[in-house]
């Protein structure tokens, strides 16, 4: 399986019939694809992390790159993994108008983890932040990030 996050910037502003389109499309495919994942969106902005078996993440990755609704694609992270972060979600959703106010994805998952509401939601956020984002004891960002 492939784990793939990633950070871009919406073309033309956000709406929710927008987003509407997007969770719709996203979730069919998904379901259809195995693929599973979290999208955040707000200050138009996309934080997305999607996991799957490797040939559906690779084809929807090239799609995610040629979408023209949204520029400045930068991948966070694409790597194999063994374990689903988000299995329970086809493609869970949050609205987060202050996304764009942050320069570093660590910033934003920091940010990110306070507002959540949902327990297990919250809980997937931190691992995945745990896992990926931050060192051991979360004390410092991680190089890549500045």
């Amino acid at each position: 399986m492939l784990l793939i996050a990633y950070f871009s910037t919406a073309t033309v502003p956000q709406t929710a019939a927008t987003l509407d389109v997007i969770l719709e499309t996203s979730r069919a495919n998904n379901a259809r694809d195995d693929i599973t994942g979290l999208l955040v969106a707000g200050g138009n902005r996309y934080l997305q992390i999607i996991e799957g078996p490797r040939a559906p993440m690779k084809t929807l990755w090239a799609a995610i790159r040629a979408d023209h609704r949204h520029c400045g694609i930068t991948q966070l992270v694409n790597r194999r993994t063994t374990k689903r972060r988000f299995e329970a979600w086809g493609m869970a959703f949050r609205s987060e108008p202050r996304l764009g106010e942050f320069a570093t994805f660590p910033q934003t998952l920091k940010f990110l983890v306070r507002q959540v509401e949902d327990l297990n939601l919250r809980r997937q956020i931190e691992l995945f932040g745990r896992s990926f984002i931050l060192p051991a004891g979360g004390a410092e960002p991680t190089p890549w990030e500045t």
